[in-house]
């Protein structure tokens, strides 16, 4: 049994072994990989402040660019703006000449519609004579079932005739035939 325990201590020191051969090997990865990583680390630090630098440097020269731009259009717009002034000024003065040669001409057909007008008017108060009034229909001077009853009370009140107020329509011709 003795060779048996033996045994098992050897193959436990063997597995001890290959375990601190293992964690050695781990430890070596974990060092070259630690010291990879430092080395691209600063590799990519000094990567990234030189893409800084010429972002930076990027950036003025697009702001440079801009500025030229701006003041390029700045300049462009007042050349513009200038010359739409001088084409609006040019189209107001030819508005207003358009405008005064308008009502030129409209006064003068306001003339020739006046004179057209008084002659037409003239022409017309010597071809349509003037009428004559209508002679009024004389009032009848005896009374008759023609007139109304509001004509024959005023008639009664006319002639003096009393109650002619209640009076019927036969009765006013009667009273007013008897006087």
């Amino acid at each position: 049994m003795a060779g048996k325990a033996a045994k098992k201590s050897i193959a436990k020191k063997l597995k001890s072994a290959k375990k601190a051969v293992a964690k050695k090997a781990v430890a070596k990865k974990a060092v070259a990989k630690t010291s990879v990583a430092k080395k691209t680390i600063a590799k990519k630090a000094s990567d990234s402040k030189t893409a800084q630098t010429e972002l930076k440097k990027l950036l003025v020269k697009a702001e440079k660019r801009a500025a030229k731009a701006g003041e390029k259009a700045s300049a462009d717009t007042k050349a513009l703006k200038k010359a739409a002034s001088n084409k609006t000024s040019a189209a107001k003065k030819d508005a207003a000449a358009v405008v005064k040669a308008v009502k030129k001409d409209a006064t003068a057909m306001v003339k020739t519609v006046k004179k057209d007008a008084a002659a037409v008017v003239a022409d017309a108060k010597k071809a349509t004579p003037v009428r004559s009034p209508r002679p009024r229909a004389a009032n009848p001077t005896t009374p008759s079932s023609a007139l109304t009853v509001i004509a024959l009370r005023a008639r009664a009140r006319a002639a003096g005739v009393v109650g002619y107020s209640r009076m019927r329509k036969d009765d006013l011709l009667a009273s007013l035939n008897s006087k």
